[in-house]
């Protein structure tokens, strides 16, 4: 932000620890399979994420962390 001239006020991560619900997760997935065969994303991708879905539905998962930057245009 900095960078393209804005002041940093306020820059924080927020880190989860609660777990994210396997439900949820296939929610996401889906969705975004979804998403993805109708924007025609090549199928191999697909199958990846499905591969994906099988995968972490068996190790469990926490969010990622949310970086939360707060600045004004500087002067």
């Amino acid at each position: 932000m900095e960078e393209s001239g804005f002041e940093v006020i306020i820059s924080r991560r927020v880190s989860w620890r609660a777990p994210l619900p396997p439900s949820v997760l296939g929610d996401i997935v889906r969705s975004t399979i979804e998403e993805w065969r109708r924007l025609s994303v090549d199928d191999r991708y697909v199958r990846e994420m499905e591969d994906f879905l099988r995968c972490a539905g068996s190790h469990g998962m926490v969010w990622s962390d949310d970086i939360i930057i707060v600045g004004v245009a500087g002067h």
